[in-house]
């Protein structure tokens, strides 16, 4: 049985996130961890041991550099490695937990870039945690060797309509991911903030060891 979940980069407040659990489906929220190199909102980064306590799941995402960046290197990808398992623990996710990548591009990948995200997911691994890569759905096979957790985005159309909070699109999960972001940009009836997107995850807490 598969989890409807939600993502928006900046943390909504505790009473929004108790009224989502209360007026939806959704129970398992993206979990951005900051400051990152393409993510400097760190409103996520206190909430974790309450949001669990109210039920729930995480996906905790880390918005290193992206394809095209100047920076981009082996070197570079170890440093924010290190940080996004910093950055876990500082949140108060336990050793194991699964910490996502962000990549954006469609692909293909190769080169520097590559080089960042094999020596991240090396050096997350290093510290003790489960990497995992966010990434479309063209890049499964490709990531499939690298990590074991990945959550892909699989996206029909521009976005922007508005939903019914308690009647929710369903999606599908993508062979091969733990989840899948099926929605982007959309919005909820009664949900007085910015377009979120939607997931559906494979278990309750995507990040659990």
């Amino acid at each position: 049985m598969t989890t409807t979940g939600y993502d928006q980069s900046a943390y909504p407040g505790d009473s929004w996130m108790q009224w989502l659990r209360s007026d939806s489906p959704i129970a398992v929220t993206g979990f951005y961890l900051a400051p990152a190199p393409y993510h400097s909102d760190t409103s996520w980064m206190p909430t974790r041991a309450r949001l669990a306590a109210a039920g729930w799941g995480f996906l905790p995402v880390f918005v290193g550099l992206q394809d095209g960046a100047s920076s981009l290197s082996g070197s570079r990808g170890t440093t924010d490695g290190q940080s996004a398992a910093s950055l876990m623990r500082s949140a108060g996710f336990a050793s194991g937990s699964t910490v996502f990548l962000d990549i954006e591009t469609g692909g293909p990948i190769s080169g520097p870039f590559e080089a960042y995200i094999d020596a991240w997911v090396a050096a997350a691994d290093g510290a003790g945690f489960t990497p995992g890569i966010y990434c479309s759905h063209n890049l499964i096979s490709w990531a499939q060797p690298k990590v074991s957790r990945i959550w892909s985005f699989h996206i029909p159309d521009a976005g922007g309509q508005t939903f019914d909070p308690g009647n929710l699109p369903t999606g599908s999960l993508d062979a091969g991911a733990v989840a899948t972001q099926y929605r982007q940009n959309v919005y909820l009836e009664g949900y007085a903030h910015a377009a979120v997107d939607l997931n559906v995850c494979a278990a309750a807490d995507p990040s659990r060891p």
